[in-house]
């Protein structure tokens, strides 16, 4: 019999996704002695860790479900080593660009990332512009007779370019309808929202439809489309030049 893989200790990196990845492992292995069970409890109390090592832990169930069935015979005939949840790890970073769970692996998997605290700006073969806040990502798709831009992840800024097809951004499950325009398109945890500043945009999603012109916003949710709001749409946007503007805010006594 093979000896086991040693793999690096998980405390050996400052990835905190891989250390959440590799916990994982050493967790399904059932073989954790007394001080690295403490060394595994001092670290989940960091809620940065609980909440990594959660993603994780989600995303393995949502690729063991499937599978699980007919796999049932072999798990018990064939016990397992650090080798086989070495394999198992590396399975699980690999399935994770497919299924977008961590938000780490949905930046890795798109056609335009930003790290936290990167601002990009790009120029679409159209003519259109794009710039991304940090922590974001989008896919393009410019091939067909409708040119498409996928927020997977962050905000974006649109500046639109007319050349006579339609121009859609997709954001969750609405579809944001542009006409030469300048907008913002942003994704949040619970919901997302549409920034316009200037020109026209139609937002629709599940057979709701709203218009939006200069000056307004959109707020999306699980429950559908929200109320049109006028907003300062310069003041929300000011994120574009690396500023920060808040108002309403009461002053100190």
């Amino acid at each position: 019999m093979k000896p086991a893989l040693a793999l690096p200790h998980p405390l050996d990196t400052d990835d905190r996704e891989q250390q959440a990845l590799d916990w994982f492992t050493r967790l399904r292995a059932g073989d954790l002695g007394s001080a690295e069970r403490q060394a595994f409890e001092r670290w989940r109390q960091d809620p940065d860790n609980a909440r990594t090592l959660a993603e994780v832990e989600m995303l393995w169930q949502q690729l063991e479900r499937p599978p699980r069935r007919a796999q049932r015979s072999e798990r018990r005939s064939a016990p397992r080593s650090w080798t086989g949840w070495a394999v198992v790890a590396g399975v699980l970073l690999i399935s994770g660009l497919v299924v977008l769970q961590l938000p780490w692996l949905q930046r890795l998997s798109s056609d335009v990332s930003t790290d936290s605290g990167e601002r990009r700006q790009i120029q679409l073969a159209d003519g259109s512009k794009l710039l991304l806040d940090g922590a974001s990502a989008v896919d393009v798709d410019l091939r067909g007779a409708v040119r498409k831009v996928r927020l997977v992840q962050g905000q974006v800024f649109l500046e639109v370019i007319h050349d006579g097809r339609p121009f859609v951004v997709e954001v969750g499950d609405a579809q944001v309808q542009v006409l030469g325009t300048r907008f913002a398109v942003s994704r949040g945890r619970d919901q997302d929202q549409v920034v316009l500043l200037k020109g026209r945009v139609e937002v629709s999603s599940d057979g709701d439809k709203r218009q939006l012109v200069a000056g307004q916003r959109l707020r999306i949710s699980d429950k559908g489309l929200g109320t049109v709001e006028n907003v300062d749409a310069e003041r929300l946007l000011a994120w574009r030049t690396g500023q920060l503007s808040v108002s309403d805010v009461p002053r100190l006594p």
